[in-house]
């Protein structure tokens, strides 16, 4: 990965990356991520999956910030095939930010040393002040943001944001209520995109084409929802999407279609392969 403006270059003993200018964590951060929770001020938030998840302060230009800090340490045969999972959260979160996104205020990404194509890593980045995360009916609900309702001007302004992602050509793969947190801005709602490991960034995709990614995003996005929250203001999302959305009025039809398809005939089942739910949608 070549260097990101604004970072530096680092290589320790467990960790090589990057990190920002003017961020300052201390060695046990860099060289012992397992010992993170044992740091003064730091709040333990998740433990699962291989990810360990903290809140602590940290030195920023100077002074101290409110910071999380990611420690992936699963490395299963499918994702140690992929690049760094700090490193593609790093460069999506640049280029979100060139697109006037919100998203993570990356300060460190880091992979082990001596590990070409990984999973295992170290992600640091500020802490996301007064948001709220949307409802979720999954089984395991992280909840470190406190919860927020969707009632019909957020999920209009909700739709409208999911388009202008897609419009930019952003397709977020992973796109549970969860990993979209919320603010209230001056301008109204603002959303924050989060969990970027799977997010692809395919500005000149053909029209046709996107309908298969943004299907999908919606499709997750719907299936993540309680039902409760999906049958009062689902279709206010959907609409205020397909409005906003830059695609002809046949391909929009074609993306309404799809999404409604699962939701009548069976959930998305959050986890798999976009094959393995195809072939599943078309076996019934």
């Amino acid at each position: 990965m070549k260097a990101p403006p604004g970072f530096d270059r680092y290589s320790g003993k467990t960790f090589v990356g990057w990190i920002r200018e003017g961020f300052q964590p201390p060695d046990e951060v860099l060289e012992r991520p397992e010992q993170i929770g044992h740091l003064p001020g730091a709040e333990h938030l998740l433990d699962c999956g291989g990810r360990q998840i903290h809140r602590l302060p940290l030195l920023f230009n100077g002074a101290p910030q409110s910071c999380f800090a990611y420690y992936f340490t699963n490395a299963s045969p499918g994702r140690s095939l992929r690049r760094s999972y700090a490193f593609r959260t790093l460069r999506t979160s640049l280029r979100l930010k060139e697109q006037r996104f919100s998203t993570l205020d990356v300060l460190a990404a880091m992979k082990r040393r001596g590990e070409f194509l990984n999973w295992r890593g170290l992600l640091i980045a500020g802490d996301l002040q007064s948001v709220c995360e949307l409802p979720s009916a999954g089984r395991h609900v992280f909840q470190i943001h406190a919860p927020i309702a969707l009632t019909p001007e957020l999920a209009t302004s909700l739709g409208e944001y999911l388009a202008s992602l897609h419009n930019s050509g952003f397709f977020h793969g992973d796109l549970k209520s969860r990993h979209i947190l919320v603010s209230k801005g001056p301008g109204g709602w603002v959303f924050h995109l989060v969990d970027l490991e799977k997010c692809l960034y395919l500005p000149h995709l053909l029209p046709a084409v996107k309908v298969l990614g943004a299907s999908r995003d919606l499709v997750q996005l719907f299936a993540s929802l309680p039902q409760a929250d999906l049958d009062s203001t689902g279709g206010i999302l959907l609409e205020s999407y397909l409005q906003a959305l830059t695609l002809s009025p046949r391909l929009k039809e074609t993306l309404k279609r799809i999404t409604g398809l699962y939701g009548k005939r069976g959930r998305f089942r959050q986890g798999r392969t976009l094959l393995a739910n195809v072939l599943d949608l078309v076996r019934r």
